[in-house]
């Protein structure tokens, strides 16, 4: 008798969590994790937080955001209020956009806020 292993390819829907960081009601800080293109997300954005970091490894929109969704649909949102950092990258890409920028190691970010 012999045996057989069978891969089969699973989509596993989690819960993913981000977290904002705030000071004066104003969003200072967001980051927005493994998620999806959802309403939770425009609900950040829309409070136009000054620097976001975001899961932008979008290949299949059923599971990660994606770049051009970023700049489709997050810099409106955020009204150039914001800038995104991608993280969680298969590849880093290039600036399409001088709002969204690849994170890269040894990068240094600061937040400013009064």
């Amino acid at each position: 008798m012999r045996n057989r292993i069978f891969l089969i390819t699973l989509l596993v829907m989690v819960e993913t969590y981000g977290f904002v960081i705030e000071a004066k009601k104003e969003v200072i800080f967001a980051y927005i994790a493994d998620t999806k293109w959802c309403h939770q997300v425009e609900q950040i954005l829309t409070r136009k937080p000054k620097i976001v970091f975001a899961d932008m490894n979008g290949g299949d929109p059923n599971i990660h955001m994606s770049l051009n969704e970023v700049i489709e649909k997050g810099l409106p949102l955020s009204e150039d209020q914001t800038m995104y950092y991608g993280m969680h990258l298969a590849q880093e890409f290039d600036p399409a956009h001088p709002r969204v920028k690849c994170a890269k190691p040894g990068d240094k970010i600061t937040v400013l806020y009064e």
